[in-house]
């Protein structure tokens, strides 16, 4: 069975409703950092999205005095993962390429550290996803802030930079290289 309906009017409108639903999920709140988000679509339906990633890691230390011995850390590290991308194209399609690349990036960002390795891993992904379709590629700037230490890794998908804005207006661009999600398998 199909979940669409005979009248593509209202299948527009209740894609809408699930685009504007995912794209109204509240910023996390930090008594550390200030998140402020806004979409302004550029038509009823499209590809742009982000999303963000709550994780407590306890990380690893290699630093041991015995060869081969690890050691696992007692605190853990308050990670905030945000992408930020978009679909090519417009309408339902785009729309519905948009809410699985938020899910795939969602669930690879959560198991991961690296942006780079979160973003390869996505693509592999969302190639599968849109190799047969009309969609050609997503773009995404993926990027990890350890809340306790303030420091900040990002990476790119085709995307373009992101902009940080210290708090005494001065910024900064984070340029980076990297090729669209979707088009290629096995791309770094």
């Amino acid at each position: 069975t199909s979940f669409l309906t005979q009248d593509p009017s209202l299948d527009l409108e209740t894609a809408k409703r699930v685009q504007e639903a995912l794209l109204s999920i509240p910023p996390p709140e930090s008594d550390r950092i200030d998140i402020v988000k806004r979409c302004i679509p550029a038509s009823t339906l499209g590809g742009d999205f982000y999303t963000f990633v709550n994780k407590a890691i306890n990380p690893i230390s290699k630093k041991t005095d015995q060869k081969g011995i690890i050691q696992l850390l007692d605190k853990p590290e308050t990670l905030l993962g945000i992408t930020i991308g978009d679909v090519a194209g417009h309408g339902v399609s785009s729309a519905l390429v948009m809410a699985l690349t938020s899910g795939i990036l969602n669930r690879i960002g959560f198991n991961n550290k690296s942006p780079a390795l979160i973003l390869k891993r996505a693509n592999s992904d969302i190639q599968k996803f849109i190799s047969h379709s009309h969609i050609s590629h997503v773009t995404a700037f993926y990027s990890i802030i350890n809340l306790d230490n303030l420091t900040l890794k990002y990476s790119s998908a085709g995307h373009p930079p992101g902009i940080l804005i210290r708090k005494d207006l001065s910024h900064q661009l984070l340029a980076t290289n990297g090729v669209f999600l979707g088009m290629f398998p096995n791309e770094d």
